[in-house]
């Protein structure tokens, strides 16, 4: 659970970076776009500025060529009089002659001011031309830089849009990730209480089985004194045997008690003076069989402790058996599924899993590993090549090390009989372990090499001297750029 929760963290995380960079990019677009929008506004600005001079020059020139054509008609009229005037007056040669000259000399200057006029009527006309020209060209720009503005001003209102969901979505976004980081809280604290109980568990089980050695040596102390107890009972009644031919019920029947000690001692000596004719007896047999007799019921006591404290820690033990069992159990089913998401991950698909041969003996049984690569059949690991049970093998340690995290890790060629892609693949996926796990690889594949932090090499540049390069490959590829 902590796992997936740090797998939803860290994918909310990346959403969380790819949508700023989206409301950044979206940012950028919207000042291009107001940008753009200003330049737009300053064309219009300067088109209007330039059509207003375009309509007072035309209207100058409209005025300049309606004086032209007044002089033009007023000088017209002049030369209808004079021509009439010279038609009245003809009857004198002389002052038709001389006044007949001075109206050519005045149609000529006439003449001469009507081209004139004409002339600079044609140039009026073609400069009205070239302003319409330029004022239809203004007004087509004009157009076309109102159709950008607009355009500009509804992509501004889309980015807008745009950005406003995208703030929306960081908001949604940064709220996941504070309930993420909550609950990552949660499970860390739960985590660390774990720890507790399973160091707690481990302290207790060493006890237990301090406690186990320490009863074992006793039990074994005991059994030793138990034998050397039977070996001295044994020889107690051999001799009970040789010397009153007795067994040891036969002396318990024929024991009596004590009336009178004096009738008893009367009889101790006609009982000894007896035994003084049968022969020399065993005086200390009775007081031997008494002591053997204790020694026997206290060793039987020993017996029975050592019995019952025996019977405590195989208790014990199967209380500890138990436990391990449950735990491997959990573990294995945590490294089944870490197993299981690794494996799709490196080998681009395909599943995998792992499973007990014999669920009612867990810690003596061994585990099936079965896999199933993209586009093959579901088989054993026995039935894959080098290259693929050490990529399967490479899968399964990344499971282990993802439920149980190392500080430290030492790779010796793991990778040497893969492929390029899958040297790449490998190495990328220790890329994304390496916050946690510091990697050593001992390598000679370009694809692990290129994704480590530090290089370090031996080299013999002169025979019988041998020397170590190091490398950083972050100042080196500052050093490349």
């Amino acid at each position: 659970m902590l796992e997936s929760a740090r797998y939803d963290l860290e994918t909310a995380r990346e959403e969380d970076a790819a949508a700023r960079q989206e409301c950044a990019r979206l940012e950028g677009f919207a000042a291009q776009a107001q940008l753009l929008r200003a330049t737009a506004e300053d064309a219009l600005d300067a088109l209007d500025e330039e059509e207003r001079t375009s309509e007072k020059q035309k209207k100058e020139i409209r005025e300049r060529t309606e004086a032209l054509e007044s002089a033009s008609r007023k000088a017209e009229a002049e030369r209808d009089e004079l021509r009439a005037a010279m038609e009245k007056e003809s009857a004198g040669a002389e002052d038709f002659a001389a006044r007949r000259k001075e109206l050519e000399d005045s149609v000529s200057s006439v003449r001469a001011g009507q081209a004139a006029l004409d002339a600079e009527k044609n140039t009026a006309q073609l400069a009205i031309r070239q302003l319409e020209q330029l004022r239809n060209e203004l007004q087509s720009d004009e157009a076309q830089r109102r159709s950008a503005a607009d355009v500009v001003v509804a992509n501004n209102a889309r980015l807008e849009e745009q950005l406003g969901v995208c703030r929306e979505r960081l908001a949604t976004l940064n709220g996941q990730i504070e309930t993420q980081k909550v609950a990552l809280s949660q499970l860390i604290e739960r985590k660390m209480e774990m720890e507790g109980k399973r160091s707690a568990a481990d302290r207790a089980a060493q006890e237990k089985n301090r406690q186990l050695l320490d009863l074992e040596r006793a039990s074994a102390r005991l059994e030793q004194k138990k034998l050397a107890a039977d070996m001295e009972e044994k020889q107690l009644v051999d001799k009970l045997w040789d010397g009153y031919e007795l067994t040891r019920t036969e002396a318990q029947t024929v024991r009596q008690p004590v009336e009178s000690f004096s009738k008893t001692t009367r009889q101790v000596a006609e009982l000894r003076r007896s035994m003084n004719a049968l022969g020399t007896p065993n005086l200390g047999a009775i007081e031997e069989y008494k002591r053997v007799s204790e020694r026997y019921e206290f060793l039987s006591a020993q017996r029975d402790d050592v019995e019952k404290s025996r019977q405590e820690i195989l208790k014990i033990i199967a209380e500890i058996t138990v436990q391990m069992e449950d735990i491997f159990r959990r573990e294995i089913v945590q490294i089944d599924e870490a197993f299981r998401r690794i494996f799709a991950e490196l080998f681009g698909g395909g599943k995998a899993s792992l499973s007990l041969e014999d669920e009612n003996d867990v810690l003596n049984c061994g585990i099936d590993i079965r896999i199933q690569p993209p586009g093959k059949a579901v088989s054993n690991i026995s039935l894959l090549s080098g290259g693929e049970k050490a990529f399967v093998a490479i899968a399964l340690y990344f499971a282990i090390m993802r439920v149980r995290p190392t500080p430290f890790c030492v790779m010796d060629e793991i990778e040497s009989a893969l492929d390029e892609e899958n040297v790449i693949r490998f190495s990328k996926y220790m890329r994304r372990m390496s916050n946690k796990t510091q990697f050593i690889a001992i390598t000679h594949r370009r694809g692990t090499m290129e994704e480590a932090d530090q290089l370090y090499g031996v080299t013999m540049q002169e025979k019988g001297v041998s020397s170590v390069l190091a490398m950083d490959m972050d100042e080196a590829l500052k050093t490349i750029r």
